[in-house]
C-alpha cells in the first residue's frame, strides 16, 4: 500500500492505495486548514493526485472542495471559483450531496469575500436546499452563519443576529465547539457594528478563548481584528494597535490574505488617532497594494475614500 506523507510519490512501484488512506490525507488537510493553508493546500493536492491515480471520483470531489477553500482563504479567488465549480459538477454527477452542498457554501464564501452579494446568495440558496433535503445538521449551522453574513452585508442587522443565534444553537446541539466559536465571533462583530459594545466584547472574547485553546489561527486573526475595532470604539487606541498587530501576526501565519487588507485599514485608522502619520500612510499603502493584488475590486474605492478622509 502507498505510504501517507510527503514522500509517497517517491516510490515508483507504489500499489493502489485505499480509499481510507486518501480520506486520511483529506482529514489532515481539513485539520490544518485553520492553521496553515499552504500545507492544507499541499495535502489536498496530494489527495487529488492519489484519487485520480487510484480512480476514486468521490475523493476527487472532496479534494476539490478542500483546495477551493484553501484558495479562498489565501485570496486566489479565480482559482477558488474554478476548482469549486469542478467540485460541484463532479459531486452532482456522483450524487454526492454532502460534498455538493459544501462546495456551494465555499463558493458562496468566495463571492461574499469579493462583495458579489447576489452571487453569494444564489450559491447559499442552492446549498440550503440540499441541506434541508438531507438534514445535514453540521452544514445547516454553517449555512445559517453564512446567511447571517449576507444580511450583515445588507445591513439587516437584526436578521443577521437571528441567523447567528440560530447557528450557535445548532452547533451546540451538535457539540460543534468550533462552529459555535465562529458564530459567536460573528455575533460579537455584529454587536460591534450596532454599537452594543459590552455584548460585542463578551462574544469576541469567547471566540478568542476557544481559538487560543484549539489553535484556530484564522479565527484568531478575525477575532483579534474585531477586538482591535472594539478598543478603537472605546478610544483605547494603543490597545487597539496591539490587538490589531496580533491579528496581523495570525493572518500572516495562516496565509489568510483577504483579512489582512481589513487589518491594514484598521491599523491605519488607529495610528491616525495617535497621530503617527507615517504609519497611517504605510498601512493604507499596504491595504491598497494587497487589495489590488487580490483583485478585491469592491474594496479599493473604500481605501481611496479612507485616504481622502485622512
Amino acid at each position: 500500500m502507498c505510504t501517507i506523507g510527503v514522500d509517497f510519490m517517491a516510490n515508483e512501484d507504489y500499489q493502489k492505495c485505499s480509499v481510507e488512506e486518501v480520506d486520511q490525507i483529506l482529514e489532515q488537510a481539513l485539520d490544518i486548514e485553520q492553521t496553515n493553508t499552504v500545507e492544507a493546500l499541499r495535502l489536498s493536492e496530494q489527495a487529488l493526485s492519489l484519487a485520480k491515480k487510484c480512480d476514486y471520483p468521490l475523493q476527487r470531489a472532496k479534494a476539490y472542495v478542500r483546495m477551493g477553500r484553501c484558495y479562498w482563504i489565501n485570496g486566489t479567488f479565480d482559482e477558488a471559483i474554478n476548482i469549486l465549480n469542478q467540485a460541484i459538477n463532479l459531486s452532482s454527477i456522483l450524487d454526492a450531496s454532502y460534498e455538493e452542498a459544501e462546495a456551494y457554501i465555499a463558493l458562496g464564501n468566495v463571492y461574499i469575500t469579493i462583495n458579489l452579494v447576489d452571487q453569494a446568495i444564489n450559491q447559499y440558496n442552492k446549498a440550503y436546499a440540499i441541506i434541508n433535503e438531507h438534514n445535514y445538521l453540521t452544514l445547516e449551522a454553517k449555512i445559517l452563519n453564512n446567511m447571517g453574513t449576507i444580511h450583515e452585508e445588507l445591513e439587516n442587522y437584526d436578521t443577521a443576529l437571528d441567523y447567528y443565534r440560530n447557528s450557535i444553537d445548532t452547533t451546540q446541539k451538535k457539540g460543534d465547539e468550533y462552529g459555535s466559536a465562529i458564530a459567536k465571533f460573528n455575533t460579537g462583530n455584529m454587536y460591534l457594528k450596532m454599537g452594543k459594545l459590552d455584548q460585542a466584547k463578551t462574544y469576541i472574547l469567547e471566540a478568542i478563548d476557544f481559538s487560543e485553546k484549539d489553535n484556530k489561527i484564522i479565527l484568531l486573526a478575525h477575532s483579534y481584528q474585531a477586538l482591535g475595532k472594539y478598543y478603537q470604539e472605546i478610544k483605547q487606541y494603543q490597545e487597539s494597535i496591539e490587538k490589531l498587530e496580533l491579528s496581523l501576526k495570525h493572518a500572516q501565519a495562516s496565509k489568510d490574505m483577504s483579512i489582512q487588507v481589513l487589518i491594514y485599514i484598521e491599523l491605519a485608522r488607529s495610528h491616525e488617532y495617535v497621530n503617527k502619520l507615517d504609519c497611517v500612510h504605510k498601512y493604507f499603502n499596504k491595504a491598497y497594494k494587497l487589495a489590488k493584488d487580490l483583485k478585491m475590486i469592491e474594496i479599493i474605492p473604500r481605501i481611496h475614500e479612507e485616504v481622502a478622509l485622512f
